[in-house]
Parts: structure tokens; C-alpha cells; sequence
């Protein structure tokens, strides 16, 4: 998918997590942050190219795009007494993992363990990509409505 897919997505994915543990609007934006987080491991992408040398160390939707990297993060946290921010980003990055698994190319959402791929129907930029992208658009309005 494309960053103002997974962008809104993300936006979404924050309002909700906001709505579900009844907690401030800061959430959204560690939601949102995580849920473009993933795309670091390609080099070309918006956020790849931030930091350009982890998508030269990571095949793009490999480790990066697995549960591993989230559960980890949430182990960490919650050892160290930062629940709600650990299921922040699990939250925001698994948004990113759920629109990949959409996309026609796929995620190995198990990999290491397993690289059973994961795809979808939806191709980057394609016309049924930004039917989804509006239809989120439109759930985002609905539930801050």
C-alpha cells in the first residue's frame, strides 16, 4: 500500500485505540507514527528514506513486516512498566501489517518461523487501493462525528 494509505489507516487505527481505552489524543499520534514504521525496511519509501541504511540490512516485508517486531517492542515495554505504550505501537504497527496483508504482494506475518505468505487482491496504487483509501477517509469522519 501507499504511505496516505497506510496514513489514514494509521489515523484511524489512533481514533480508535483513543475510543477503546478512553485515553488522550497524544495516542493517536504514537499510533500513527508506528503504523508507517514498518516501510523502513524499503529504502525507497517515505519513511525508508529517512533512515536509509536499515533498508539495506532487511529484505523489504520480511522481519520488519512480522508480528516479531511489534511483540517484541511489547515485551520490552511492559517489562519496564510502559503497558499503554506498548499496545500503542503494537496497535499502529500491526495497521500497517493488516493493510499489507491486503496488498497483492503479501507479508510473511510469521516470519521468522514461517514463511507462509500472507496476500491479498489490492495492488499498490491501483483503483481498488484508493476506493479503500476513501472508505477510511470516510469511517475517520464517522467516528469523530
Amino acid at each position: 500500500m501507499r504511505f496516505k494509505t497506510h496514513f489514514v489507516f494509521g489515523l484511524f487505527t489512533g481514533l480508535l485505540f483513543v475510543e477503546w481505552f478512553n485515553v488522550s489524543y497524544f495516542w493517536v499520534g504514537i499510533v500513527l507514527l508506528f503504523g508507517l514504521i514498518p516501510d523502513i525496511d524499503e529504502y525507497k519509501s517515505k519513511v525508508g528514506k529517512k533512515v536509509f541504511l536499515v533498508g539495506l540490512l532487511f529484505k523489504h516485508r520480511g522481519l520488519v513486516h512480522s508480528l516479531i517486531v511489534p511483540l517484541l517492542i511489547y515485551v520490552v515495554l511492559w517489562f519496564f512498566g510502559y503497558e499503554m505504550l506498548g499496545l500503542a505501537i503494537v496497535f499502529g504497527y500491526c495497521s500497517h501489517l493488516v493493510l499489507d496483508m491486503l496488498n497483492y504482494s503479501g507479508i510473511m506475518l510469521f516470519y521468522p518461523f514461517s514463511s507462509f505468505k500472507i496476500k491479498g487482491f489490492v495492488k499498490n496504487g491501483s483503483f481498488l487501493e484508493s476506493v479503500l483509501f476513501f472508505i477510511i477517509l470516510t469511517l475517520i469522519v464517522l467516528l469523530i462525528m
